[in-house]
């Protein structure tokens, strides 16, 4: 016979780890509507502005692992 395991149980993730999460997405998704107007604004062509959007995006997205590395309770990612 073996043990069974504990029922997990679910809790819902600190406020402000919600709120940072809910902000850093919502960035992402109303910037890209908004580079048309950005570009007019800023007189510049809108390829200009998507390029510099776009190496934003990549920029955060390749940084999100280094992020992570550096805030294990280890010490690092090795």
């Amino acid at each position: 016979m073996s043990a069974s395991a504990p029922p997990v149980t679910l809790t819902r993730p600190p406020a402000a780890l919600a709120a940072a999460s809910f902000v850093s997405s919502f960035d992402r998704l109303v910037v890209t509507p908004l580079l048309v107007l950005i570009a007019a604004e800023l007189e510049v062509p809108l390829a200009t502005a998507v390029a510099v959007a776009s190496g934003y995006y990549l920029a955060y997205g390749v940084s999100q692992p280094v992020w992570g590395c550096c805030r294990t309770g280890s010490g690092g990612c090795g």
